[in-house]
């Protein structure tokens, strides 16, 4: 498979190369939802998939053309990421003599996943259309997607499942690929849950399936508004639902709750701070007046399918925090935390938890790199909504809060792997773009394609 994998990575970056960035883009988003992740060439020790050669090409063509390049500013939440980028670093270079190049190749990789991608939307998402087109060409193939769930979630028939067996392994076992220094496991059957089997797609694992449909639901129900597609909306974000259903997976079930309750708040949008401030004195009474430990496992095992996997997420931070003294400065690094026997009786931590996951590899410093990323654009997003008058602006800034805002729900059940990274960043570019001087704000409805003013971008 590594051939196939190499050859279609050629042709994807052939295409970046001949055509337009913001086509480009599209290639690289269908290779995220489309092509498994799992399936990975080894260059000079390292593991790269597919999509890390494509957004390698993608961030390439972007900083060649100049007129990306006259049209891009500079803005804090670029600093951020290029400073997170610099803590995650730093922290890894402080693991042992022998864990270093590990760590250095294992950073380097990521930040193909995170900060090309997140570039590259920020250079070519600079306008209305190339966003409304981005989202369009997303929703159909997540409709696909869904189609396929589903049948998947009532057969256990997919076309990626033969695949399976050519996954990428990390020495750890027949069954997953190496995170940080514990197996995630990718392929490991069919799970029963509520009557449904719980569907893998293209990435191998149901939680990260289900969680790439919750992302961009939110985009595609406001943005298919102001398309000539609008009196499909429904029935499309009705099939990307269908596709985060069909994993059965608790994660992508919330993702899904809070990108519905997130577009639902936005008729609530005046009395936020009032319904912030009630949120806050709810999780006080239920630290001091419920049986539960603590808040957060109300929160967490309410939300879950399975009770016992949300309290064992609870369980994670308890222990987090307990044993914050031992990794605040640096984190373990790519070490193994060593909480497996106090939580779960095993050998190894399963660190479900994306905070928790920041903080023990990359320190204390590293987690709030991430916070101060996320916040800051949940802000600067708030502040321009606020201020627009246009509908189809209100409707891009609402729609990529709501999109942020499962995210961090999503971090509450799973650490980000696969092509959850990539999703995340490309967000977070939109975000960045959206929110930055630069974008230009001339878009038609009417315009069928979407690329009218993309051709004069």
């Amino acid at each position: 498979m590594e051939a196939i994998t190499l050859g279609i990575a050629a042709i994807a970056v052939l295409l970046i190369l001949l055509v337009p960035p913001r086509y480009g883009i599209l290639v690289y988003l269908v290779t995220l939802l489309c092509y498994p992740d799992y399936l990975r060439i080894t260059v000079f020790g390292c593991t790269v998939s597919a999509g890390r050669f494509i957004v390698t090409a993608l961030l390439v063509r972007c900083l060649l053309d100049e007129q990306l390049r006259r049209g891009f500013r500079w803005t804090k939440l670029d600093t951020l990421i290029i400073i997170a980028d610099a803590v995650y670093m730093l922290a890894l270079s402080c693991a042992a003599a022998d864990a270093f190049v590990a760590g250095i190749k294992y950073q380097s990789g990521a930040m193909l996943d995170t900060t090309f991608a997140y570039f590259s939307a920020r250079l070519i998402i600079n306008n209305r259309a190339v966003l409304v087109h981005f989202v369009k060409v997303a929703a159909v193939v997540l409709v696909i997607m869904a189609f396929l769930g589903a049948f998947e979630a009532i057969t256990t028939i997919s076309p990626y499942k033969g695949l399976l067996k050519y996954r990428f392994h990390a020495g750890l076992g027949p069954s997953g690929y190496k995170f940080a220094d514990q197996e995630v496991v990718v392929g490991h059957g069919h799970e029963e849950r509520l009557g449904f089997f719980r569907a893998q797609g293209p990435h191998g694992h149901p939680i990260i399936f289900g969680a790439s449909f919750a992302l961009l639901v939110p985009l595609v129900w406001k943005l298919f508004y102001h398309t000539r597609w609008k009196r499909l909306r429904a029935p499309v974000c009705g099939a990307i639902v269908v596709g985060g259903a069909s994993s059965v997976s608790s994660t992508p079930f919330t993702g899904l709750l809070a990108a519905l309750a997130g577009l639902a708040f936005e008729r609530f949008e005046r009395w936020g701070k009032q319904l912030f401030v009630l949120f806050i004195l709810s999780c006080v009474f239920l630290e001091f007046y419920t049986g539960r430990p603590h808040f957060y496992y109300v929160f967490i095992s309410r939300l879950s399918i399975d009770e016992g996997t949300g309290y064992f997420r609870g369980q994670l931070i308890d222990a987090a925090i307990k044993h914050l003294p031992e990794y605040w400065l640096a984190g373990y690094g790519l070490k193994d935390p060593g909480w497996g026997p106090e939580l779960s009786g095993v050998n190894y931590t399963d660190v479900a938890v994306h905070c928790v996951y920041l903080a023990v590899m990359y320190g204390i410093f590293g987690l709030l790199a991430y916070l101060a990323i996320v916040f800051k654009l949940l802000f600067s997003l708030w502040r321009q909504y606020r201020r627009s008058v246009e509908t189809i602006d209100r409707d891009i800034y609402w729609a990529l809060i709501a999109s942020i805002g499962v995210t961090l729900v999503v971090d509450l059940g799973v650490t980000p792997f696969g092509v959850l990274p990539a999703l995340y960043s490309i967000i977070f570019g939109i975000g960045g773009s959206v929110t930055s001087p630069d974008f230009n704000r001339q878009y038609r409805p009417a315009d069928a394609q979407g690329l009218l003013a993309a051709s004069t971008a």
